[in-house]
């Protein structure tokens, strides 16, 4: 029985040594997860200047917090990144020539160099222009040659969209003018262009009065003086066929125009087929010579 007594004793004495242990642990667990960062606080307990540019860059608060971590880490990458500083003043030249240099300025503006797409060209002149102004702004190389593409580019686009207008307005009024004439289109044709050769016009000068005023209409123009003034009066003194009269000095081109005018006259082939007419045989002369000027080797 004495035995017995003292084991229970013994027990319940350890037992009660080591309950306040598991307590206390118990405790300070608990105590460390109910702890948490105060963000806003802080913040609170920053200098006033640092706590004011939190403010202001909009990261006091706890939900910021996030944003905060992200800028420290973009902050990082960029130390020893190589950085321009940019002037504080506009009127800082020198300071801003250093900036266009760093960001890939050339040196001068001739130094720019352009390329193009095949078939997009632009003038010397205007290149040269363009490369003292994008210097004078401060492009980079990069910069420029993608501006004066873009510009010549659509310089380019717009030119053929009015080439294209013109030509389709051309062939309309062309169009419409042989609907007028109709069978007399050739030989009104060829009457306009003698007198337009006969007044000196060249075909560049008829190409620059053509792209002004349309093929259609300077034909009428030309035609129009023909008919009011009369064609004798543009024949080509530099003719080789000589001779006096109405056809002497027609070129083999005005003379088919002639030959093709005179037996569009009724009149004309009447006196010419029939031989007992007035004037017959002075109508089968003129033809004749009138063939021999159109067909000089013959």
């Amino acid at each position: 029985m004495t035995t017995e007594t003292t084991e229970t004793t013994e027990t319940t004495e350890t037992t009660e040594t080591t309950a306040p242990a598991e307590t206390t642990a118990s405790a300070e667990t608990t105590e460390q997860q109910t702890q948490t960062f105060d963000y806003a606080a802080a913040v609170g307990a920053l200098p006033e200047g640092h706590r004011g540019l939190l403010e202001h860059k909009g990261l006091a608060a706890a939900e910021a917090f996030p944003k905060l971590v992200d800028s420290y880490v973009n902050a990082q990458r960029l130390v020893g990144a190589d950085k321009v500083a940019l002037p504080t003043a506009a009127d800082d030249t020198a300071g801003w020539e250093a900036v266009y240099a760093k960001l890939g300025r050339p040196q001068t503006a001739e130094d720019y160099k352009f390329t193009f797409p095949e078939g997009v060209a632009a003038e010397e002149d205007d290149l040269q222009a363009f490369s003292g102004k994008a210097y004078e702004l401060g492009l980079s190389q990069r910069q420029a040659d993608g501006l004066a593409n873009f510009l010549a580019t659509g310089a380019h686009k717009e030119a053929q969209e009015v080439a294209e207008k013109q030509q389709i307005a051309r062939a309309e009024a062309e169009k419409a003018l042989q609907a007028e004439w109709g069978n007399q289109y050739t030989l009104n044709l060829a009457k306009a262009e003698q007198v337009a050769r006969a007044l000196g016009v060249k075909d560049d000068d008829s190409g620059e009065l053509r792209a002004v005023m349309g093929s259609a209409r300077l034909v009428r123009l030309f035609h129009e003086i023909s008919t009011k003034v009369g064609e004798d009066s543009f024949a080509d003194s530099t003719a080789g066929g000589g001779g006096s009269g109405p056809d002497g000095a027609l070129t083999p081109a005005g003379a088919r125009t002639r030959i093709a005018e005179l037996l569009a006259d009724p009149q004309f082939v009447e006196r010419r087929r029939n031989a007992r007419a007035p004037g017959h045989q002075e109508a089968v002369d003129r033809i004749y010579k009138l063939n021999q000027i159109a067909n000089p080797a013959t």
